[in-house]
């Protein structure tokens, strides 16, 4: 009984530490994510104050556009916006609002974050194209930076969670033998 009891204790340690560490993992996983959706929603910025500015675009067609061309975080969105504005089912601003603010919801972005691009048909309501692009690139600026800071405080992170999961998963290792 003995060999038997200390194969258990030993498969349980292994257990507590295994999933401290992919407690920790996730943690990290997120932060990483959100790099990702903050450098997505960088270049979707650009990409309308081009199709602003250049293209002479309207919104509906530019969410055609990310819908065909967008990344893959936010082409299902721009795809159900496209979708919707066709559709004739109502204003452009309400439509994207709710519909943005629903999708951003699970996202690991700050309200800051998702705030831009919910917010956006309403910075598109200026006279002219030229200020509709510079709220653009003000916007993609904006969140630049926010992903600037992210990369470069994510190595720090990273090695932070994963050692307080670990060591979490010892304390709780020692507090149950």
């Amino acid at each position: 009984m003995t060999g038997m009891g200390t194969v258990c204790k030993a498969a349980g340690v292994l257990c507590i530490l295994g999933g401290c560490a992919g407690w920790g993992l996730a943690g990290i996983g997120e932060e990483k994510l959100r790099i990702c959706w903050l450098r997505e929603m960088t270049d979707v910025l650009r990409r309308i104050r081009d199709e602003i500015g250049y293209g002479k675009r309207t919104l509906p067609e530019i969410c055609g556009l990310l819908a065909e061309c967008g990344g893959p975080l936010l082409r299902p969105i721009f795809r159900e916006l496209y979708r919707l504005l066709t559709a004739g089912g109502g204003e452009i601003g309400r439509i994207w609002e709710s519909r943005m603010e629903s999708y951003m919801r699970h996202t690991p972005l700050s309200g800051e974050e998702k705030e831009i691009l919910i917010r956006l048909p309403g910075e598109l309501n200026r006279p002219e194209e030229t200020l509709q692009a510079q709220m653009m690139e003000r916007a993609a600026i904006l969140l630049a930076e926010h992903c600037r800071q992210a990369e470069a405080s994510y190595e720090n992170k990273a090695r932070v969670t994963f050692s307080l999961s670990l060591l979490s998963g010892v304390f709780l290792v020692i507090l149950f033998l």
